[in-house]
């Protein structure tokens, strides 16, 4: 790796061009005129290409031709920043902003730290930044598997100010080394959303390296602007990716985690959460009968 590494950010844009912009605007004092991110487009119909190309002169942008979900697009992006030399690639989701430090800190975690493969950010609500979304994540170890972000919803105080291994990162902002992807490979493109990022992690561990929460390292996250009309999906595809999660990764617990699953379907639907339990339960019918990919609304 050279001196001062090379770095692409990869964004993946789905009719959301305004935040994409956002974004890019706050990785102008990083990247220069942003020459070295790369923004991935799912296929968007709100003219999301053309305006950006108009507005960032030189902006690489990847039209996918059709949604591909954060996992497919982000591995498109991924795919295109190896080609072009990347020593790292910084995955930010689109609807994020970016402290004038957030990159700096997490490349300095990385130089002192050459066993870390993976570094992500404090991640603060956009609407709320003196509140913390992700400082690191961990997954449940009873029950269903849920996994749970450190610090979700208190204040960031200085509480979560340490550097430290965590079972997860977020791909809201995770700072990959190429190495690692060069010998674990890309994201689980069949997930389309949720669990890929964990997955990813899990097998970054499994290989060796260690995920880093890095707390200097901030961004700003609207939560759940990507999810604007998916009604009860995000609850099935929850579903069907944790328990193929463990089925993959700790498949020692995958038949507890499944039982646990159930037992939480039979919960909402004794609570009258009709909706809710029905996309739990569809999520593990998918599962069961293999199917991944994208969910077909309806």
């Amino acid at each position: 790796m050279s001196e001062t590494p090379l770095v692409y950010v990869v964004l993946v844009n789905w009719n959301s061009v305004a935040d994409t912009a956002e974004c890019l605007d706050s990785l102008v004092g990083l990247c220069g005129d942003v020459p070295r991110a790369i923004v991935v487009d799912n296929g968007s119909s709100d003219g999301s290409v053309e305006r950006l190309t108009e507005r960032f002169h030189g902006l690489c942008v990847i039209e996918a031709g059709g949604n591909l979900g954060f996992a497919g697009g982000a591995n498109l992006g991924l795919e295109a920043a190896m080609a072009a030399g990347a020593d790292f690639v910084w995955l930010l989701n689109n609807d994020t902003t970016v402290d004038p430090g957030a990159l700096d800190f997490l490349l300095s975690c990385a130089a002192e730290r050459p066993g870390a493969g993976m570094l992500g950010s404090k991640i603060l609500y956009h609407g709320r930044p003196d509140t913390i979304w992700f400082a690191g994540g961990v997954i449940d170890p009873f029950r269903a598997g849920y996994p749970r972000h450190v610090g979700a919803d208190q204040p960031d105080d200085g509480r979560f100010g340490e550097i430290k291994p965590v079972q997860f990162l977020s791909g809201c902002s995770l700072l990959v080394r190429r190495s690692v992807i060069e010998q674990i490979g890309l994201l689980r493109d069949d997930y389309f959303m949720y669990w890929e990022d964990v997955d990813w992690c899990a097998r970054a561990i499994a290989a060796g390296w260690q995920c880093l929460y890095v707390p200097e390292s901030r961004i700003l996250h609207k939560v759940s602007a990507s999810l604007r009309g998916t009604g009860h999906l995000d609850l099935r595809y929850e579903t069907r990716n944790r328990l193929d999660y463990f089925r993959r990764n700790d498949p020692s617990r995958y038949r507890s985690v499944l039982l646990w699953t159930l037992r939480d379907v039979a919960v909402l639907c004794a609570r009258g959460r009709w909706a809710n339990a029905g996309a739990r339960l569809a999520g593990v019918n998918d599962f069961l009968c293999g199917r991944m990919g994208r969910i077909a609304a309806g």
